[in-house]
C-alpha cells in the first residue's frame, strides 16, 4: 500500500475500544509513545484490528498545534498534553513524532 502521507508510524495495536459509532483504537510504537484514533467502528470491522495486530498509524493534518506544561496552578481547560518527541520541517509541509 503506498500513501503520499509522510507520517506512517508502525506499532503494535495495543487497545481496540467501540462506542456507540466511533471507536478507539490505540497503536503502541514502543519506547513508551502511543498513539490513540478515533476512527470508525465500521472501519476496525472492515481492517479486522485486534489486539497484538502490527499496525500504521498515518497522521495527515493541515496543522500542527504546539503547547508546553502549565504554569502550577494554570487552568487548562480540561485537555491532556502530550509530548511531541520530534518535529521536522520538510520543504512542503511540517511533520510531528
Amino acid at each position: 500500500m503506498k500513501l503520499s502521507a509522510r507520517n506512517q508510524i508502525r506499532g503494535k495495536v495495543a487497545a481496540v475500544r467501540k462506542g456507540q459509532t466511533t471507536g478507539h483504537v490505540r497503536i503502541d510504537k514502543g519506547g513508551g509513545i502511543v498513539i490513540t484514533s478515533s476512527i470508525t467502528n465500521e472501519a476496525i470491522d472492515e481492517l479486522g484490528l485486534k489486539v497484538g495486530d502490527e499496525a500504521i498509524a498515518v497522521i495527515k493534518a493541515s496543522d500542527v498545534m504546539v503547547a508546553k506544561q502549565p504554569v502550577p496552578g494554570e487552568r487548562r481547560g480540561g485537555r491532556s498534553v502530550r509530548d511531541v518527541v520530534r518535529i521536522s520541517v520538510g520543504p512542503a509541509t511540517p511533520a510531528a513524532r
